[in-house]
């Protein structure tokens, strides 16, 4: 059998992954190869690198190593942990995809959670559903808000401006466990299932987030690479059904994200409704969202997100679908 790119045998269960499909330490990222490129190593397999002009921060929070550089071609790149997070050239490829497929499937989004998200993209494309009353951002390092708003202001210009957005700076596992049955979506984004994300990738966590969506609400999480890491994107598929969502209604859906691992980067989703009956169609926006013009409007605004990119995001290749067979509705493989 040749090689596999990816390594499928990870299990949260015990809370540990293992070597070969751990994500990378920041002390084992490929040292720069010429002066003026930032490197980023996956596991001594393959790297992903950026020209770089300026090393324009640096500092070592309470939790996690923050930088940002000025590329030559993208704009400013954040880097956590030694993880590449974000570009302002590739941000929409993410925070547009894992926002506005729930927030359009759902007819009237009116109180969305974000867990994680610090660097405030996901917050700005949730406020661009005018149905939003009530927006929260719950990250517990403040740190990266605050560079994020300095570097990255296009993304936070709604810190204390827009009354429906509240930024919380504090334990996202807390904040969901005491806050049940209140959001219609939640969004989980998070850095890699290390330090301070590790416990927003098990099926405990997942059960507080399934208790504080309504009925009908639904969940999305960062989801990481098919490519890269197989592996974690299963456990924690299987840990959402663990958290008690129904088998038949965890998906997984695709995005480009062109400074993440592989750059086609997957996202977890979950409704919180009974197994029974047909899905509602997740492949298109809710007709209410069509009647209201929401999603005309969202669509209009963005870089990356279409209908067509929403209708084909569901699409899976047949590798991932053997993956991921029992553990996604949009999954199943033929008999």
């Amino acid at each position: 059998e040749p090689e596999r790119c990816f390594d499928s045998k990870v299990s949260f269960s015990t809370f540990q992954m293992t070597e070969e499909s751990r994500p990378t330490r920041p002390d084992e990222i490929c040292e720069i190869h010429q002066p003026g490129w930032f490197v980023e190593n996956y596991a001594n397999k393959s790297a992903n690198g950026f020209a770089v002009e300026a090393h324009l921060h640096h500092e070592v929070t309470k939790f996690q190593t923050l930088d940002v550089y000025q590329t030559k071609s993208y704009g400013k790149l954040m880097v956590l942990d030694g993880n590449m997070q974000l570009t302002d050239a590739h941000e929409c490829g993410y925070h547009e995809m894992i926002v506005h497929i729930p927030l359009l499937v759902h007819p009237n989004p009116e109180n969305v959670l974000i867990v994680g998200g610090g660097d405030g993209g996901v917050m700005t494309q949730v406020l661009r559903h005018k149905c939003v009353k009530h927006a929260v951002q719950c990250d517990i390092d403040e740190r990266v808000t605050r560079v994020s708003q300095q570097f990255f202001p296009q993304l936070t210009a709604w810190v204390g401006k827009d009354p429906r957005a509240e930024a919380i700076f504090d334990d996202g596992i807390a904040y969901v466990r005491n806050h049940p049955n209140t959001f219609d979506v939640i969004i989980v984004d998070s850095t890699d299932p290390i330090g301070p994300a590790t416990g927003l990738f098990n099926r405990n966590f997942y059960a507080l987030v399934k208790n504080a969506l309504r009925a009908g609400g639904m969940v999305t999480t960062q989801g990481e690479s098919i490519w890269h890491s197989m592996g974690v994107a299963k456990a924690m598929l299987g840990e959402l059904i663990g958290g008690g969502f129904a088998p038949s209604r965890v998906g997984y859906y695709l995005s480009q994200v062109c400074c993440y691992p592989g750059s086609v980067w997957g996202m977890g989703f979950a409704l919180n409704s009974p197994p029974e009956g047909p899905l509602p169609c997740l492949d298109r926006p809710h007709p209410q969202a069509d009647a209201t013009g929401r999603t005309a409007e969202i669509e209009a605004g963005s870089r990356f997100y279409t209908r067509r990119m929403h209708a084909g995001c569901w699409s899976l290749p047949a590798f991932a679908e053997r993956e991921m067979s029992g553990l996604a509705f949009n999954a199943a493989v033929p008999q």
